[in-house]
């Protein structure tokens, strides 16, 4: 009886000395991929909530892969042109929050304050960070990298010039700026109108 009850000691002590270390690995990898996930929170860039920050991330991905970096400038006018094309084709927003037109053009303010540090430099993404393509669908990063194919050889300037189209949404907007508004937003609509309309040109 005695020599049972050591047999079973020995047993569960190695079983449970067993758990514990898979535990602890278990607990590692948690708390490595928690801790990755919460400073990304709390810098306000991943997660559900804040899916116009996932598509910046994942443009700057997108030319990151193709050995290019983005100016704010510059990404700020892809992601205007990839929204655009986005409502136009699916009748939906590619981001959750309004475009706005600045004084010198279409402006995502989110972007902007994100990414306005960089000024006129490239913007470097953080090494190790995580994929934010994951983030999205797969429609979505389709449109992503066709944007990226068509007005990726653009300067930011170039775009720029091209977003100040005379019949586009931001100088329909431009107006009231004039009279002392400032960070009108773009309605969705007139943007996907002016979109379906470059699709018969």
């Amino acid at each position: 009886m005695y020599r049972t009850m050591k047999a079973l000691k020995e047993l569960i002590y190695t079983s449970k000395k067993g758990k514990i270390m898979l535990f602890k690995i278990k607990l590692n990898f948690m708390i490595d991929r928690l801790f990755n996930i919460c400073r990304l929170l709390l810098i306000g860039e991943f997660g559900m909530n804040n899916k116009t920050l996932n598509v910046a991330y994942a443009m700057l991905e997108i030319a990151q892969e193709k050995g290019e970096t983005l100016t704010p400038m510059k990404l700020q006018k892809l992601l205007y042109y990839a929204h655009g094309w986005h409502l136009a084709i699916y009748n939906k927003p590619l981001i959750d929050e309004q475009i706005q037109a600045w004084e010198y053009g279409p402006v995502i303010s989110s972007v902007y304050h994100r990414f306005k540090s960089f000024g006129n430099k490239a913007i470097e993404l953080d090494k190790g960070s995580p994929t934010y393509l994951s983030c999205l669908d797969g429609e979505e990063i389709d449109l992503l990298k066709k944007v990226w194919e068509v007005y990726g050889d653009f300067s930011a300037f170039a775009l720029s010039d091209r977003s100040h189209d005379p019949n586009g949404p931001w100088v329909m907007q431009k107006e009231k700026l004039k009279n002392g508004l400032r960070h009108i937003e773009i309605p969705n609509e007139d943007i996907r109108e002016y979109f379906l309309k470059l699709t018969e040109e």
